[in-house]
């Protein structure tokens, strides 16, 4: 079975017949999907298993967040580029997706100690002053 949130892609993708002990890397930004097929000349049912180890550099952040604000543009209507088309693009891109980065980074710990001052907050027993 084919686990893939949109079929319409698969045609466009590559398919590799890896073997037992074969490793395929993806970049981290890079949509996947695995399957196995049954082996007409094995016996019975056979294991499968895919193990996905992320690893992240400062380049695949980068494109990572130009993958982002492309997200947040089209979202808006607007046609980005891929990234890599444009270095002076993802330049920017990439500057805007650091900044809203930090800035949801700064609000989540503010949240969190407004959260944090509440839960601890001492409350009197009824009744004192």
């Amino acid at each position: 079975m084919i686990l893939c949130r949109n079929e319409a892609f698969l045609p466009r993708g590559l398919e590799f017949d890896a073997q037992p002990g074969d490793a395929i890397y993806f970049p981290s930004t890079s949509p996947h999907t695995t399957r196995s097929k049954a082996d007409p000349t094995g016996p019975g049912d056979r294991l499968s298993i895919s193990i996905g180890v992320t690893f992240y550099t400062a380049a695949t952040r980068e494109v990572a967040r130009v993958h982002q604000v492309n997200r947040l543009m089209r979202k808006c209507g607007l046609s980005p580029s891929y990234p890599g088309e444009s270095p002076t693009a993802d330049a920017v891109k990439s500057a805007v997706g650091a900044g809203r980065a930090q800035l949801g980074a700064a609000r989540a710990r503010l949240i969190g100690m407004k959260a944090s001052a509440r839960r601890f907050k001492h409350t009197p027993p009824p009744g004192s002053y």
